[in-house]
């Protein structure tokens, strides 16, 4: 699954100003929230605690590329927490005289 960021990509040569950081701050909780629900519904495989007999080789394929699925939306969110914490360090740092 193939993810796009819902935000604009912001000139990093300069901090943000408070006001700004808070405009997009709003915005990239937004795309963390969604990332984050999108995350924890791919990483709920209910095939791993249901009763199986046997498990076959095609099953485990299926698996783990449930997995890596699942493990690539988290590194989504842990992107954009990254992105907009290095922003707000970036704003935090230019406010400190």
């Amino acid at each position: 699954m193939t993810y796009l960021r819902p935000v604009r990509v912001e000139d990093k040569s300069r901090a943000l100003s408070v006001e700004e950081l808070k405009q997009r701050g709003n915005v990239m909780i937004t795309a963390i929230q969604k990332s984050g629900l999108d995350a924890v519904r791919l990483s709920l495989l209910s095939d791993f605690v249901a009763n199986r007999a046997s498990v076959t080789p095609a099953k485990l394929r299926q698996w783990r590329a449930d997995v890596r699925t699942a493990i690539e939306a988290w590194r989504q969110v842990e992107s954009l927490c990254t992105e907009l914490l290095n922003e707000v360090e970036r704003t935090s740092k230019n406010r400190t005289p």
